[in-house]
C-alpha cells in the first residue's frame, strides 16, 4: 500500500495522518522557534493497548485513537456507524484497508466470533490478551502489577495468568 498523507481536520497545515496510521507534525514557525517536519509517536495507552496520539492544540491538550482518526480521514461511514473495529483484532494496526465502521454490537460479534473473546464468563480478556501478556512477562522487562494495569485486571489475575492457573487452554 503506497502511504498516502492528508491533513486532520481541524489541524490543517498542523498535523497529517497517514493511510497506515502515522501522525507527522509539519513544520511550522512557532512564535520565534521553526519547528521541523516530524514524525510523532503514538504509545499505546497504558490500560486499552491503543495506540494515542497526544498534542497539544491552541493552549490545550488533546489524547486521540489513533484507529479513529486513521478511520475519520480514510474509512467511508456511510450508515455512519459509530465504532471503528480492527478486522485482524490487532490494535496497533492502524492501518486504513485493517480498519472498518461498526455499531457496538457488531464489535462484540467480533471480538466474540473472529477474535474467540469470551464474553459470557465476564472476561475483559481475550485470547489475544493472555498470549500478549504471557510473552510480555517473558522478556522480563515488565512487572505482574505493571500488565495489570495495562490490561485492567489485578495483579493476583496476571500471576493466574502467567502460572496456567486461569486460561490453560491457551
Amino acid at each position: 500500500m503506497k502511504e498516502l498523507w492528508l491533513d486532520m481536520v481541524g489541524f490543517e497545515g498542523i498535523y497529517q495522518i497517514s493511510n497506515t496510521g502515522r501522525v507527522k507534525s509539519l513544520a511550522r514557525k512557532k512564535g520565534f522557534i521553526f519547528g521541523r517536519e516530524r514524525i510523532i509517536k503514538t504509545p499505546p495507552h497504558v490500560k486499552t493497548g491503543y495506540p494515542m496520539l497526544y498534542i497539544k492544540y491552541r493552549g490545550k491538550k488533546l489524547a486521540l485513537y489513533v484507529h479513529r482518526v486513521v478511520a475519520q480521514h480514510f474509512v467511508l461511514n456511510p450508515l455512519n456507524k459509530p465504532q471503528v473495529n480492527h478486522v485482524d483484532g490487532c490494535r496497533t494496526n492502524n492501518s486504513a484497508d485493517n480498519l472498518e465502521w461498526v455499531t457496538p454490537l457488531e464489535n462484540v460479534l467480533h471480538a466474540r466470533d473472529i477474535l474467540h473473546c469470551d464474553f459470557s464468563l465476564g472476561s475483559k480478556l481475550c485470547e489475544e490478551d493472555v498470549i500478549s501478556i504471557r510473552s510480555k512477562y517473558a522478556r522480563g522487562n515488565i512487572t505482574q502489577k505493571e500488565l495489570g494495569s495495562m490490561y485492567d485486571i489485578g495483579q493476583d489475575m496476571v500471576s493466574k495468568i502467567i502460572n496456567y492457573i486461569h486460561w490453560r487452554n491457551i
